[in-house]
């Protein structure tokens, strides 16, 4: 499960890969953590099949038994089977671009995970909304949470938005290990 990333202004620079047009001005983004409802750095395509980073809502809102609800996260592995998703796997995928991402331990304290370098968070993009992919944890975010977001490099992103034929392999890659933070030590004064 991804519920909350970090996005650091250092990111940024990451977008040149993409050749990727900015659709916003840099003051209408806050870096720093990002959480559902919050707006984040989108890279997905145009109808000219060329590489944009826009800033979309984290979440899909839906009612629930007459509640507004937000979906943040689909499972990899059953994306295809969603009706509710199955027309952005094929027409709307895009990579959330972060420094790293958030889980909570049994104690509720908050665990960050990251690497030397950005990553890229596999999504989809539902009425410029986005939803993170998950699949099973590895061995680095296992010990603190069962899922963890599908994570890409530079050239899966690319083919990730590009490769029609091939996202399935792609979902089903192993993720890289993690660098593990404890982010905030609790402590009790009694």
């Amino acid at each position: 499960m991804c519920g909350a990333f970090l996005v650091q202004e250092h990111v940024i620079q990451s977008l040149s890969a993409f050749g990727a047009a900015c659709s916003w001005q840099q003051g209408q983004f806050e870096f720093g953590d990002i959480y559902p409802s919050q707006q984040a750095i989108v890279i997905d395509r145009n109808v000219h099949q060329q590489f944009n980073a826009n800033l979309y809502t984290f979440g899909y809102p839906y009612l629930y038994q007459g509640k507004k609800k937000l979906i943040i996260n689909a499972r990899s592995e059953t994306i295809a089977q969603k009706p509710l998703f199955r027309h952005a796997l094929q027409n709307h995928r895009a990579v959330v671009i972060c420094s790293g991402f958030y889980e909570w331990d049994l104690y509720k304290q908050k665990v960050f995970f990251d690497q030397d370098q950005p990553f890229y968070l596999a999504a989809i993009v539902i009425d410029n909304s986005f939803v993170i992919l998950t699949q099973e944890a590895n061995e680095s975010v296992l010990p603190i949470h069962s899922r963890m977001p599908v994570i890409f490099n530079v050239q899966q992103a690319k083919q990730w938005l590009s490769d029609d034929q091939n996202i399935f392999d792609l979902l089903q890659q192993n993720n890289p290990l993690l660098n593990v933070h404890q982010a905030f030590q609790q402590i009790s004064l009694f």
